[in-house]
C-alpha cells in the first residue's frame, strides 16, 4: 500500500466513522471491542505520524519546507487531549463513582508555542470558568458594537467583530460538527480583525474585505467545510503570526482603530488578574506594529492628544 492509498482508505473510514456517530444508538459489548481497538490503532497512527512531521521538521533542508507543524495539527492535537482525557476522567470516575463528573479542560497559554510534551505550559480550566470567560467577551463584544465609537470605520469594525464572535463561538449549527478552537484564539482573532481592518482602510479596500467576511460568515449555516475554521483565511493567516507581525501588516489606522475600540468598551476585557491567558491586552496592537515596523508609529501616543490623526487617517 502506498502513502495516496492509504490516505483515501483514512477518508473512508473518516465518513463511516462521522455517519456512526450521527446515527446515534447503543453500542453493545461486541461493538464496544471493535471500536476500543480501532482506538488503539488510531492512537498508534497519530503516534507514529506526529513523530514523522517532527522528524522531517528537524531534518528537511528544503526551503519550502516550514521547519513547524501546521498550527492546524497543534488545534487537533489540542481537541485530542481534551477529549482523551474526559474519556480518562470518565473512565476513572466510572470505577470509583456512579456519577460523571467532566474533566476540566486543557488549553495552551502562549500564541505560536507547542508546550513541552503538551504538559509543561498549560493552564487549566473548569467548564464553569470557559462559560464565565465566553460571557465576559459575549457581554463587551455586544456592548461595544452598540455604542457609537464616533468614527464609522470604529464603528464597523466593532460590528464585525461581534458579528463573527456571535456565529463562530456562540452559534452552533445541526449540519456540522462541534467546532473545537483554543479559548486563546478568540483573543487572537479580534486582534487580527483589527489589524486587517486598518491593512485594508488604508489600502481602500475595507468595504471588499467586510464583505467577504460576512460571506464567510453566512456559509458556516449552510457549508460544513467553513465550519472548521476559526475565521476567514486571511484572518486566520494573521491570527497565527501571534505576536510576531510581518512588517507589511503593521499600520498606524490598525493602532489609532484599536485605542478607540479600547476606550470605547474594549477595556472590560483587559487587566484580569484570574485567567489573564485568555483576555485582551490594551497595549498588544501597538506593541506588534512596534515590533514589526517601528517607524510606522513614529510620535504617536494617542489619538486624544492629537485628535487631527483621525481625519488624516479617515477614522473621523
Amino acid at each position: 500500500m502506498d502513502q495516496y492509498t492509504a490516505a483515501n482508505a483514512m477518508e473512508k473510514l473518516l465518513d463511516y466513522m462521522r455517519q456512526r456517530e450521527a446515527s446515534g444508538g447503543r453500542l453493545y459489548k461486541p461493538g464496544i471491542a471493535r471500536l476500543e481497538g480501532m482506538t488503539q490503532n488510531a492512537a498508534e497512527l497519530y503516534r507514529l505520524s506526529v513523530r514523522m512531521l517532527l522528524e522531517e521538521s528537524m531534518n528537511s533542508q528544503d526551503e519550502e519546507f516550514e521547519s513547524q507543524i501546521s498550527m492546524d495539527i497543534r488545534d487537533q492535537i489540542q481537541s485530542v487531549i481534551y477529549e482523551a482525557k474526559q474519556l480518562l476522567d470518565l473512565v476513572d470516575t466510572s470505577n470509583s463513582d456512579s456519577s460523571v463528573q467532566l474533566a476540566p479542560v486543557m488549553i495552551a497559554t502562549p500564541e505560536n508555542q507547542m508546550p513541552d510534551q503538551f504538559g509543561e505550559g498549560y493552564i487549566k480550566l473548569s467548564r464553569n470558568d470557559l462559560k464565565q470567560i465566553c460571557h465576559n467577551y459575549a457581554t463587551s463584544l455586544s456592548n461595544l458594537a452598540k455604542v457609537d465609537c464616533s468614527s464609522l470605520v470604529a464603528n464597523k469594525c466593532a460590528g464585525l467583530i461581534w458579528s463573527w464572535y456571535n456565529a463562530r463561538i456562540i452559534k452552533k449549527y445541526s449540519n456540522a460538527p462541534p467546532f473545537h478552537y483554543c479559548i486563546t484564539r478568540i483573543k487572537g482573532t479580534i486582534y487580527a480583525i483589527v489589524t486587517l481592518f486598518g491593512v485594508y482602510h488604508e489600502k481602500g479596500e475595507l468595504d471588499k474585505f467586510i464583505s467577504n467576511f460576512e460571506s464567510w460568515i453566512d456559509k458556516l449555516g449552510t457549508s460544513p467545510d467553513s465550519n472548521k475554521w476559526i475565521g476567514p483565511y486571511d484572518v486566520y493567516k494573521v491570527e497565527r503570526m501571534g505576536k510576531v507581525l510581518e512588517s507589511e501588516y503593521a499600520t498606524l489606522t490598525a493602532t489609532v482603530l484599536w485605542d478607540i475600540l479600547i476606550d470605547n468598551g474594549l477595556k472590560e476585557l483587559c487587566g484580569f488578574d484570574e485567567h489573564r491567558q485568555v483576555y485582551l491586552r490594551d497595549n498588544e496592537i501597538c506593541e506588534r506594529v512596534e515590533s514589526a515596523n517601528v517607524e510606522v508609529l513614529d510620535t504617536y501616543i494617542n489619538y486624544k492628544d492629537d485628535p487631527s490623526i483621525l481625519t488624516v487617517l479617515g477614522l473621523e
